[in-house]
């Protein structure tokens, strides 16, 4: 079984090898408008999840390593 490799862990993107390409999986803060309790806007405490397949027969996509 494959495992979801890191291509940004400082901004939670992950893509996983599938037949014909990537999934690729981005997890992002949700801002909540909290005004109304006086308290302004706050994030961090939920997420939302957004996938996209990348066509990629070969598998050719390289990650370049950061030095």
């Amino acid at each position: 079984m494959e495992k979801w490799e890191a291509i940004d862990k400082e901004n939670f993107t992950f893509r996983l090898k599938v037949f014909g390409g990537w999934l690729v999986r981005y997890n992002s803060s949700v801002v909540h408008n909290l005004i109304d309790s006086g308290q302004g806007m706050a994030e961090g405490w939920d997420w939302r999840s957004t996938m996209v397949f990348v066509p990629d027969p070969k598998h050719n996509w390289v990650i370049r390593q950061e030095e």
